[in-house]
């Protein structure tokens, strides 16, 4: 079957352009332009670090919203410059921490920092509940029901997020982070919307192939995108971005 899908995927690589790839990652995962959810609602501010955060709720759709923070440099004069916007599965004060020295860094050069909580992290992360099937199993297989996927969902959930923020700042930069599974999606991302110059990936799969053969647990049922190997898997989409210019960097797991 690996053979099969191997020669299948090799094929359709051989003669695709980058636009035909990434029509076919939207329509695997089930991507749907966000462009008409726009807005979102400031909910104050608090203190991490010294550093003034303030609280967003960023518009989804049917009245769901997506969590995030937002950190801007100090004695900045205008809401121009570059942007970074931080996603993983644990929570936006958890990646603020990890990332701490990045974060430093970015906003000495004048960086905007938002971090984010896409679909099933963070706050919007369902309970464990012991289940053999992983925690992940129900949102995924509703996706599904659905004709998308858990992966399409946070990416869609990237794309929005990166809007959301260039309607705060004046930017032509944005740079992505993402670790664990929203790894997959910030690729995904990054191939089907052209707003992400740069991609940091940490502890994030590295090829669906892999998985299959010999490290797939429950959980990794969320980043599953069923028929993606007759066409592309993980490697295919990165090489395809550095192709495209667009920077990837892989920050070693702490």
């Amino acid at each position: 079957m690996f053979d099969q899908t191997k020669e299948a995927r090799e094929e359709f690589q051989s003669d695709c352009t980058y636009s035909e790839l990434a029509d076919k990652c939207s329509k695997l995962i089930g991507y749907e332009a966000a462009d008409k959810i726009r807005g979102g609602i400031s909910k104050g501010t608090f203190t991490w670090e010294g550093l003034k955060v303030e609280k967003h709720l960023i518009n989804r759709d049917r009245g769901f919203f997506l969590p995030a923070y937002i950190i801007k440099p100090e004695k900045k004069e205008s809401d121009k410059g570059p942007a970074l916007i931080i996603s993983g599965c644990f929570g936006k004060i958890n990646e603020l921490e990890i990332n701490k020295q990045l974060v430093f860094q970015k906003l000495k050069k004048g960086f905007t920092v938002m971090v984010v909580d896409v679909t099933n992290t963070g706050e919007l992360r369902t309970p464990e509940t012991g289940r053999t099937g992983g925690y992940e199993f129900s949102i995924a297989k509703m996706a599904v029901y659905a004709g998308k996927t858990l992966l399409g969902y946070r990416t869609e959930d990237l794309v929005i997020a990166k809007n959301y923020l260039k309607s705060l700042i004046t930017t032509d930069y944005i740079e992505l982070l993402a670790s664990e599974q929203t790894g997959p999606c910030a690729i995904h991302a990054a191939i089907i919307d052209t707003g992400f110059s740069k991609l940091y990936l940490r502890n994030s799969p590295h090829s669906w192939e892999n998985l299959v053969k010999t490290h797939f647990t429950p959980d990794n049922i969320g980043i599953i995108v069923p028929c993606a190997l007759k066409f592309y898997d993980l490697p295919d989409l990165v090489r395809n971005l550095f192709k495209s210019k667009v920077k990837i960097e892989v920050i070693p797991d702490i």
